[in-house]
């Protein structure tokens, strides 16, 4: 199982850039022995440097959880780069409908043209 990271800091929902694939939510595998919420918070700390508080789960799937959650603090330097955005950049490493989707379910106003 996987977990993906729809996180909001004021107006601005935060991605992170892997080197080969693109921009993309923070998010990753479930280690075993841990939970889903678990591995969202962990993720984002190695992904970002960034303490979170998951406010909704949005999406479940046996494959797959999408969480949304509120940045709490910046405390220190990730795995990848990290920026806030209004709308979806160029080059994200999975399908815009997907990234869409997912901000849609928090509640984030997207372009329809996506």
């Amino acid at each position: 199982m996987f977990v993906i990271v729809v996180l909001f800091s004021s107006d601005k929902f935060l991605m992170v850039r892997h080197p080969h694939r693109g921009w993309e939510f923070p998010g990753g595998t479930v280690e075993p022995g841990e939970t889903p919420e678990e591995a969202a918070k962990r993720e984002c700390m190695e992904e970002a440097g960034i303490k979170i508080k998951i406010t909704e789960t949005l999406k479940k799937s046996p494959e797959m959880v999408v969480f949304k959650a509120i940045i709490l603090d910046f405390e220190g330097d990730g795995e990848m780069e990290y920026s806030l955005f209004q709308t979806l950049p160029h080059f994200l490493s999975f399908p815009g409908a997907e990234a869409a989707e997912f901000l849609s379910l928090a509640g984030y106003p997207v372009n329809s043209s996506i």
